[in-house]
């Protein structure tokens, strides 16, 4: 019971990382499930999916294609969806929890839907039990070890990873790729990216990891290609500077590690999603692996200031605590866009 959540909505899961890092990418992408993942997805994680005609498809599985296999009737479906959208650069099965339980192969599935399309496909074996940051990361690694050539380094190229409407809102998105423009650097590889970005990913001089799913990243692509990154966000902006003698932040670790530079501040972060990437940049870092674990560090005498979503603010009961709510889409989705402008709010 220690993963109950009883205030506290669930976390943006694998699967919607995955479906955020493609979602601008010329692909079919196919949730396997029996919708509820897909309107979780389409619903609650997906801000851009609002006014869009990005078509993002169920395979509508079913009991009894849960027991006896439907793989038939998966491709089927496949083929239909290509009806709308003819010539995808490739086709993306995403898991669910319902193919973990029962064991699905999404390999060999990604095999048999090539085989019968003649169009590249990736299967994701995600599960809804990790986070969109791993999602993430396995979306791209997955699009990397596939066209990712032996670029040669390009001066003032650069990559920004991470960059997805799961830690960034539309106004701090256009701010970042303003001040990268601003520095003279040319962006490669963003939040819309290309195979031909992708093909090219290596060339770049520097990657900017401007979240911690863009981190994993990074350190993959230094691993493979050697190629320097810093974890930061150019142009980054904190409204509230008072932060308070004794401050806790509680958001994506990067701009939890940018909102304490900004405000000059000695503050504690804590993070919540992922916990397994390195770095002496990130000593001292705590993690919560669970709503008792946060509610007990927002409520802890050593804080006097709470940074954190509205959500998180909401679980402090001193009312002498200084609130500063910033909104993250990962954990609130839109409740979190009421605060996109830090004010400082009196519980």
């Amino acid at each position: 019971m220690a993963k109950l959540c009883v205030y506290l909505p669930p976390f943006a899961p694998d699967y919607s990382g995955v479906c955020s890092a493609l979602f601008e990418m010329n692909a079919l992408i196919m949730i396997h499930d029996a919708s509820g993942c897909t309107g979780n997805y389409t619903g609650f994680d997906e801000p851009r999916w609002y006014g869009s005609v990005k078509q993002i498809y169920c395979s509508g599985l079913r009991k009894n294609d849960a027991i006896s296999g439907g793989e038939s009737k998966f491709i089927d479906r496949i083929r239909k969806a290509l009806t709308d959208n003819p010539e995808p650069d490739f086709i993306a099965i995403v898991g669910s929890p319902v193919p973990m339980v029962i064991g699905t192969d999404f390999v060999g599935l990604a095999q048999e839907v090539q085989s019968a399309t003649g169009v590249t496909t990736f299967g994701f074996p995600t599960n809804g039990t990790k986070y969109y940051t791993d999602g993430y990361f396995l979306a791209l690694k997955k699009l990397i070890d596939r066209y990712a050539e032996p670029y040669p380094c390009q001066p003032g190229v650069v990559n920004i990873l991470g960059a997805t409407p799961l830690d960034f809102w539309q106004d701090e998105y256009k701010r970042l790729i303003g001040a990268v423009a601003a520095d003279g650097s040319t962006v490669n590889f963003t939040l819309t990216g290309e195979i031909a970005q992708i093909r090219k990913i290596a060339g770049a001089a520097l990657n900017y990891a401007v979240s911690e799913s863009g981190l994993m990243v990074a350190r993959y692509l230094h691993e493979r290609f050697g190629t320097p990154y810093k974890a930061e966000i150019p142009g980054f902006l904190f409204d509230e500077r008072f932060v308070g003698t004794n401050a806790l932040i509680i958001a994506d670790r990067v701009k939890a590690h940018e909102i304490r530079r900004a405000t000059g501040s000695n503050a504690t972060i804590a993070v919540v999603f992922n916990n397994s990437v390195p770095g002496s940049q990130f000593a001292g870092d705590i993690y919560l692996p669970d709503e008792a674990a946060v509610i007990k560090e927002v409520n802890s005498p050593k804080y006097d200031t709470i940074i954190a979503d509205p959500l998180i603010c909401a679980l402090v009961r001193d009312a002498n605590k200084t609130l500063i709510p910033v909104g993250h889409y990962a954990v609130s989705g839109k409740q979190g866009q009421k605060t996109i402008k830090s004010e400082v709010n009196q519980k």
